[in-house]
């Protein structure tokens, strides 16, 4: 099952272990839909994941939506 806990990715990030943080992000944006980004989009505590690729897709589809939401 999809793990849903937002913040088992935060932590994750915070010991380093970024490719399971961004299995978990990946898995529960599939699940809930790219507007569940919005919690990575803002930590702090991601900043160490920022410059993984999936992080800088998952943020690009993220934006791309928020701006369709706001126009």
């Amino acid at each position: 099952p999809v793990e849903t806990g937002g913040f088992i990715p935060v932590a994750f990030t915070m010991i380093g272990d970024i490719d399971s943080a961004m299995q978990r992000i990946e898995a529960i944006v599939e699940r809930f839909g790219i507007w569940s980004f919005w919690l990575y989009h803002l930590e702090p505590e991601m900043e160490p994941a920022r410059s993984d690729p999936r992080y800088q897709a998952l943020k690009a589809d993220y934006l791309a939506w928020l701006e369709e939401q706001n126009s």
